[in-house]
């Protein structure tokens, strides 16, 4: 190729501003506003403060876990399939983000019923705020695609999305507990702090709406039958198996997340530690996505450090099983080792 066509060939970019990264980013924190008090504190609001029964609130849990497994690919095709003036997944936030907020403090309301009403109540509200929030976060971590095709901003986009993602941890992580102790009672408490979450939430995701742009020429693409996508599935084995890995490791993770401010009030006997605790767990999270870009190089496969992030809590976990609840700095020091996950995940104590 010659020197004069080589100049007439343009270069390949789509550099986005940092507005347009920043208002993407904040997406990550509006929606940890909701799923991080859902991973921490939902199940004990449920059996300690609005006061259902522990196997009823587990088998709630359950069932919306099953049903999430449904919804998601649902809500996926069906954004996937939106045509509008916005794009195809930014309507969602705009439209969505308000319905969202509002369900959200009703869940986490306190109000006077029967045991069987307080039941149907919690059933509602949380099956309606799983949807909700399916309804917003799954446009919300397609959007990166519609937004460039450029590699590079792709991962940029990522970067912002998990450093405002992490900030939202560690906040929810360590000012929950404090924020609800200011109020009488924990109901109340809990009511007013997940209010100013549910503002903060609604205005982090009308940000990202405003901040951001889909490129037409990426959203008009092929149209796919979800039907087909249906069919791909059971003839992708490693599929299958990326999916049962996913399962049994999130499963795991949700207990030890829901399972650590009981463990805390119940058995160490000091539920102030759980803040504390939690600072700790949220630092080492921090620790394992700087550490994981460094780590995946040297081992040579995001496999071998997805299995070292497995066997990691594993191996803290027992260790935790074993050590006396007076033994505080082990077990603090146990859950920062086994909270190190440098492939991302989240691992609790």
């Amino acid at each position: 190729m010659s020197g004069s066509e080589e100049q007439s060939v343009p270069a390949m970019t789509d550099r986005l501003s940092f507005g347009k990264k920043l208002g993407f980013g904040l997406g990550g924190s509006a929606s940890n506003f909701i799923w991080m008090m859902i991973s921490l504190y939902m199940l004990y609001f449920y059996t300690d403060v609005f006061g259902i029964p522990a196997a009823v609130a587990g088998t709630l849990f359950l069932v919306a876990r099953i049903w999430d497994a449904v919804n998601d690919p649902i809500m996926g095709y069906i954004a996937d399939q939106t045509r509008t003036k916005w794009g195809k997944f930014r309507p969602y936030l705009l439209f969505g983000s308000v319905p969202l907020a509002v369900i959200y403090v009703f869940t986490f309301t306190t109000p006077d019923l029967s045991q069987s009403g307080k039941i149907i109540y919690a059933a509602v509200t949380y099956v309606l705020l799983g949807i909700l929030y399916t309804l917003v976060n799954i446009p919300y971590n397609s959007m990166a695609a519609v937004i460039t095709q450029d590699t590079n901003e792709r991962s940029k986009l990522a970067s912002f999305m998990l450093v405002s993602t992490y900030i939202t941890v560690l906040f929810i992580s360590v000012a929950t507990i404090p924020l609800v102790s200011l109020f009488p009672t924990e109901q109340t408490g809990f009511s007013f702090t997940v209010g100013i979450y549910a503002v903060l939430s609604l205005l982090l995701f009308l940000i990202c709406f405003a901040g951001t742009r889909e490129k037409e020429d990426l959203v008009k693409r092929q149209r796919y039958s979800f039907k087909n996508h249906i069919k791909l599935i059971p003839r992708n084995k490693y599929l299958l198996i990326l999916i049962s890995a996913v399962f049994f490791t999130s499963a795991a993770n949700e207990m030890r997340t829901t399972a650590a401010i009981y463990y805390f009030k119940y058995n160490v006997g000091n539920e102030s530690i759980y803040p504390m605790f939690m600072l700790v767990v949220a630092l080492s999270m921090i620790l394992g996505a700087l550490l994981a870009p460094r780590l995946a190089a040297r081992l040579g496969s995001k496999r071998n450090l997805y299995i070292i992030a497995t066997l990691l809590p594993t191996i803290t976990g027992l260790g935790i099983l074993f050590t006396s609840f007076e033994n505080l700095p082990v077990i603090l020091l146990l859950s920062a080792i086994g909270s190190v996950r440098p492939d991302g995940s989240y691992a609790g104590f």
